[in-house]
């Protein structure tokens, strides 16, 4: 019956949200990961641009199982028809100094593309960062909205303080389907994230 599914559901959504205060990218769950890459104009102490992009990995975009065998244990699928993620605050700093970066706040589909460009900041100093960070909040209805995100989807985020928003369906051959439509209102501080030059 209804608990049935719903204890199923909790299992999956467990694996697909478990709580953390850093950006990881175990394989075992879906997780939210940002890309930087610095182009470097000239070598030590130049500078470049600074692109930003995010990605869901295969999850985001193909679902549960994926293309790379992760799948659950329990015979459950997961399809997505979004993965909604609204970030800001992209924050890079040495030490105490701190590298202005020029950005805002933004919506994007993890679900449109396996990786989505975010932005690109010039004359951003190319070097090795101590602390590459940003957050995760719920957005105003001045973020901007990056590729299929449409206009009521981030009205609806904004009136929910929706940080995350996924929407899809979970699927077992016994249990039937359960329709999935979760929006998490957080706002997180993930700092110290991988960074490469």
């Amino acid at each position: 019956g209804l608990v049935h599914r719903r204890a199923y559901l909790e299992r999956v959504l467990h694996h697909l949200c478990p709580a953390r205060s850093t950006v990881t990218t175990h394989r075992a769950n879906l997780s939210f990961a940002l890309v930087c890459a610095l182009s470097a104009c000239s070598s030590a102490g130049g500078s470049g641009t600074l692109v930003l992009g995010a990605t869901g990995e295969e999850a985001a975009v193909e679902g549960y199982p994926t293309s790379t065998g992760i799948a659950f244990a329990d015979g459950w699928t997961l399809q997505f028809r979004h993965v909604y993620l609204s970030l800001d605050q992209l924050h890079l700093r040495s030490g105490a100094i701190e590298t202005p970066v020029e950005d805002g706040p933004v919506i994007v589909d993890l679900h449109d593309q396996l990786e989505r460009e975010l932005l690109r900041s010039p004359g951003v100093p190319a070097q090795r960062y101590d602390d590459v960070g940003y957050r995760i909040l719920p957005p105003t209805s001045s973020s901007t909205r990056i590729g299929s995100v449409g206009e009521t989807d981030a009205a609806t985020m904004v009136a929910g303080r929706y940080g995350i928003w996924l929407v899809g369906t979970a699927m077992h051959a016994t249990h039937g389907s359960v329709e999935l439509d979760l929006g998490v209102p957080m706002d997180v501080v993930q700092s110290h994230c991988v960074n490469e030059t």
